[in-house]
């Protein structure tokens, strides 16, 4: 299964993602604006976006969706 939860602050939404096993998710965005994907360890993760849903691929370890609205 697969957990997460969404922080806004005034310059930013951020998702907060993580899963018990690997697997690929379609996540709707709260906001429009520029997509970063990032892992629990500031990596880049890919994440396209289309139709204000991003695709990510999302593991044990957090996954960050930052959009900037």
């Amino acid at each position: 299964s697969v957990e997460g939860y969404v922080l806004r602050r005034s310059d930013a939404h951020v998702v907060v993602l993580w899963s018990d096993q690997p697997q690929v998710v379609h996540i709707p965005l709260p906001a429009d604006g520029p997509v970063r994907c990032a892992n629990r360890d500031g990596g880049p993760v890919e994440c396209p976006v289309n139709e204000r849903t991003v695709v990510v691929n999302v593991q044990a370890g957090a996954t960050y969706v930052q959009i900037r609205p």
